[in-house]
């Protein structure tokens, strides 16, 4: 092919992380996920997001610690009998934290010190939607308990009208009569 030259404006690499786990040591975290799993001990689980998957890539052990993986590329755990590791597919550099309990309120709160304070949404009720891309719309509206009328729902006709007033994707607003005053 003449005329097209190759430019590498960056270096990345492959990287990976490995574990010696005791034996009866459990792990949680990862995010959340759809497989059903609670114990990540002899799971493989992908770390990617996508509809109702969630990728956090911070494990915390029964033995009181935890490890936080600092990467925005696909990364895969994996724990078996011939090895356990945290791998990422693209990064510049292995950059990772240890924090230590050892209960995991203690963990988490090492966590929060790292990643900073988790955002609010503003004062006074509000109403969340989740939509599940690439799927038949279900669900229905219910309150959620929360210290503000937060309103949690899945895309339905019922529930949301876009932005002008058809029950479409779009900018979602309440839809008027199942929420006649949001603000108040």
């Amino acid at each position: 092919m003449d005329g097209i030259r190759q430019v590498v404006d960056r270096t990345a690499f492959h990287t990976k992380l490995e574990f010696c786990f005791a034996d009866g040591e459990a792990l949680y975290g990862l995010g959340s996920h759809e497989e059903g799993m609670f114990n990540l001990r002899g799971q493989h689980q992908y770390l990617y997001q996508q509809n109702l998957k969630v990728a956090v890539p911070v494990l915390v052990s029964t033995r009181g610690y935890g490890v936080f993986l600092d990467c925005t590329s696909l990364v895969t755990f994996h724990d078996d009998a011939f090895g356990s590791y945290l791998w990422s597919d693209v990064a510049r550099e292995l950059d990772y934290y240890v924090m230590l309990g050892p209960s995991f309120d203690q963990v988490v709160a090492e966590f929060r010190a790292l990643t900073g304070p988790a955002p609010m949404l503003r004062g006074g009720p509000s109403a969340t939607c989740s939509r599940r891309s690439g799927t038949k719309a279900r669900g229905t509206c219910s309150p959620s308990p929360a210290s503000t009328a937060v309103a949690g729902c899945r895309w339905t006709a019922s529930c949301w009208t876009g932005s002008r007033g058809l029950a479409t994707p779009g900018p979602e607003v309440a839809h008027p009569v199942r929420f006649p005053d949001p603000l108040a």
